[in-house]
């Protein structure tokens, strides 16, 4: 009983001694921050609309949702936000490209985008999903997030036939200005989130 004693008191005093770990004012930060809300918005969303059927995928085999099916009504990026915050979301992750190729901005690379779908003709005027929804989290004070699928693009391998490299190469590239070490941004985008 002795030898437990002395193994209980020497425990007992190694974990007095031992530093407390206290956590960064950044990671304090995200702590306090809430939860990260997904948002996956894409030409998908309208298959039904466009095919007559459910669509899993926008792109697969060749077939593609024509990106004129990207056609919603009463699109509003502060709604979302907003809704966001409101149920204590302090990051919106928004799903800017996902495996297809659909891309929620307007972009000298490809087709498959904004430029070319419903909302755009319809509003007559470039639309940027991805820039009205950076401006409505600055106004909502909730931090932007973006998802890009350029391992999977289905549009650029499948359509154009190029490489998801050539994709990676065209679309995103790394800042070495930026404070993180790999952070990456839309090259089209550059001035829109990281300024």
């Amino acid at each position: 009983m002795t030898a437990f004693r002395t193994l209980l008191l020497t425990a007992t005093l190694a974990v007095a001694q031992a530093k407390v770990t206290v956590p960064t004012p950044r990671q304090v930060d995200y702590m306090d921050m809430g939860f990260t809300q997904f948002m996956h918005f894409s030409v998908t969303t309208f298959g039904k609309v466009a095919t007559g059927k459910d669509v899993e995928h926008d792109c697969v085999n060749g077939k593609c949702l024509p990106a004129s099916a990207f056609n919603p009504s009463n699109l509003s990026t502060d709604q979302w936000v907003r809704t966001a915050r409101n149920m204590g979301a302090g990051e919106i992750c928004l799903t800017a490209h996902h495996e297809g190729g659909f891309c929620l901005w307007p972009t000298k690379y490809q087709n498959y985008s904004v430029e070319h779908s419903g909302l755009w003709t319809k509003r007559g005027q470039k639309v940027d999903i991805v820039q009205e929804f950076v401006q409505s989290c600055r106004k909502y004070n909730v931090k932007p997030c973006f998802y890009l699928g350029p391992n999977a693009n289905g549009y650029q391998t499948q359509v154009v036939k190029a490489t998801s490299k050539a994709f990676v190469e065209s679309q995103v590239r790394r800042r070495a200005s930026s404070p993180c070490a790999f952070v990456l941004a839309l090259a089209d985008l550059c001035s829109t989130f990281l300024n």
